[in-house]
């Protein structure tokens, strides 16, 4: 059970590092867009 637990923990965490890598993009995009 730890196991999952720590597998659910890693998921989340590359999830949240995925979100965070298309939000600094699109934060860029919109610098060169102005």
């Amino acid at each position: 059970n730890l196991f999952d637990s720590r597998l659910d923990i890693e998921q989340t965490a590359y999830l949240f590092w995925l979100i965070q890598k298309k939000c600094i993009r699109f934060k860029s995009y919109a610098i060169q867009e102005f």
